[in-house]
């Protein structure tokens, strides 16, 4: 099992250990961040949720947490099947790296860093109950994600490699 190495649990903790995509704090991407930003294969496609119909199985985001993710995937994909997992429709994509604040927030997004992953985002819509497996919460959680099912602000199809921000 790939476990990530660190789990932040601060704004601070999370600059130090990923780097800052923001250092000027303007809203305007700094593109030597990028070294930290890698493009990775999934064990199985995923349908992207903004593009019905379409796969993919390449995920963009953070270099210190794609591995952990791509082996929980490869985990739930062996432990359910992939046969189960498309009919339940727990194979979509909600997004990784996205250089934006968080919704109704002025502060970055832990997607900023490409430390944040959604996942079946139709099951565990931000703000409503969480129909999400699981399985796959207990996998993720196995690896050090934080899940976001049990934020106060509840969102379920959220999962992030950082823990109070």
């Amino acid at each position: 099992m790939i476990r990530l190495e660190k789990v932040p649990n601060d704004l601070k903790e999370i600059k130090e250990w990923y780097g800052d995509p923001d250092p000027e704090g303007d809203g305007v991407y700094n593109t030597e961040f990028s070294k930290n930003l890698k493009s990775f294969t999934l064990p199985f496609a995923l349908e992207i949720s903004w593009r019905p119909g379409q796969l993919t199985k390449r995920v963009y985001g953070h270099v210190k947490v794609m591995p952990a993710f791509t082996d929980a995937m490869e985990e739930f994909r062996d432990r359910v099947g992939i046969g189960e997992i498309r009919e339940r429709g727990w194979d979509v994509w909600g997004g990784c790296w996205n250089f934006r604040p968080a919704r109704g927030y002025e502060s970055l997004s832990t997607h900023a860093w490409g430390i944040a992953v959604d996942l079946n985002p139709h099951l565990a819509p931000l703000g409503k109950p969480s129909r999400q497996p699981q399985i796959l919460v207990d996998i993720m959680k196995a690896r050090g994600f934080v899940y976001g099912g049990e934020f106060a602000r509840v969102d379920g199809m959220h999962f992030q490699a950082c823990g109070g921000f």
